[in-house]
């Protein structure tokens, strides 16, 4: 069928040297193998301040992001999205924490 999405993609963990390539804000990650699979994935970005006046807005969004970060994983594959690896997961959570 065709732009069905290998589910398989969605189980890919990231080794400790594509995790460096996250921080430094690049992904490279090769398509996936299957006769089904839909090439080329990346992230979608989300540009935020490191600190915003209004420390209401500034909460509310740290606490939006979380949100997608965590529980808002479970709608990825319904919306034709795969799960972010647990290192990204980490890694981003450690920078919303830094907004003030």
């Amino acid at each position: 069928m065709a732009g069905a999405v290998d589910s398989g993609a969605s189980d890919a963990a990231m080794s400790d040297e594509e995790m460096a390539v996250v921080a430094r804000g690049v992904q490279l990650l090769p398509d996936p193998d299957g006769k089904e699979s839909y090439p080329i994935v990346t992230f979608s970005w989300l540009l935020l301040y490191k600190q915003y006046d209004d420390h209401l807005k500034a909460a509310a969004l740290k606490q939006y992001v979380k949100w997608c970060l965590t529980e808002g994983q479970a709608f990825n594959e319904s919306l034709g999205y795969v799960r972010l690896a647990p290192q990204v997961i980490a890694h981003t959570m450690a920078a919303v924490d830094r907004i003030r």
